[in-house]
Parts: structure tokens; C-alpha cells; sequence
């Protein structure tokens, strides 16, 4: 039996394919939403909380190259209020959706320790995500 691998599954695998499908229709939409992610103006007035859990983002977020798990990791964890309002309200909705069954699921997944009930939040959020 293989265990799934949590950081590499989601994090480098699900996470990475799905934001960089969400900066690709940014671009579609043209405009200045790819440019307002790519050019730091959502991402670095992300302030940073705790010595390590969320760090100040570097100058191109969209660049997907030489990143860390924990980097993308940061990067879910602060989706909601940076997408939020870069495409028009029908789109919007759906991808704030989108982003936030994926940090719920996220989130309940990476609990340490169980109890029915969070096991049964984590098996709706699977369900709703898939």
C-alpha cells in the first residue's frame, strides 16, 4: 500500500496545476489582473504572521519555478483576499469558491490529530472539492 505524500500530492502537484491554471485565465481576461499578481501589488501587502508561518512574498509570485512547498503553501493560505475582485463578479465567485474548498481541505488534511467529527468535515470537503 503507497501513503499518499501530502506536500507532494497536493502542494507541488493539485495546488501548483491549479494556480497556475487561475494565472493563466487571468491573463485570458487580459486587463491588469495578471499584472496586479504578477507585479507584487496583492501578494507583497500580504503582511507576514509568525517567524515562519507565512514570510514576505518575493517579487513575482506567478513565477512557479524553484518554490518551495512552503511557498505555495503561503501562497493558498493568502489566495482569497488576493484574487478577490480581479474578474468580473460571475467569474469571481466561482474561482473564491474554488479557492476556498481548497484551503479548507487543505487545512483540515494537514490536522495531526482526528476526531469524528473532523474526519467528517474532511470527508464533505473532500466530496464538495471533488
Amino acid at each position: 500500500m503507497f501513503v499518499p505524500d501530502f506536500m507532494h500530492e497536493f502542494k507541488l502537484g493539485v495546488w501548483k496545476g491549479t494556480l497556475t491554471h487561475l494565472l493563466r485565465i487571468m491573463h485570458a481576461f487580459g486587463g491588469d489582473a495578471i499584472q496586479t499578481i504578477q507585479c507584487k501589488v496583492r501578494y507583497r501587502n500580504v503582511p507576514t504572521f509568525g517567524r515562519d508561518t507565512i514570510r514576505k512574498f518575493n517579487r513575482n509570485v506567478s513565477n512557479l519555478t524553484k518554490r518551495a512547498a512552503r511557498d505555495f503553501e503561503d501562497i493558498l493560505q493568502c489566495a482569497i483576499p488576493v484574487f478577490k475582485g480581479l474578474l468580473p463578479k460571475e467569474h469571481d465567485k466561482v474561482i473564491l469558491d474554488l479557492l476556498f474548498e481548497l484551503a479548507t481541505w487543505h487545512a483540515l488534511g494537514k490536522l495531526r490529530l482526528h476526531t469524528e467529527t473532523t474526519l467528517h468535515f474532511l470527508d464533505n470537503s473532500t466530496t464538495r472539492l471533488g
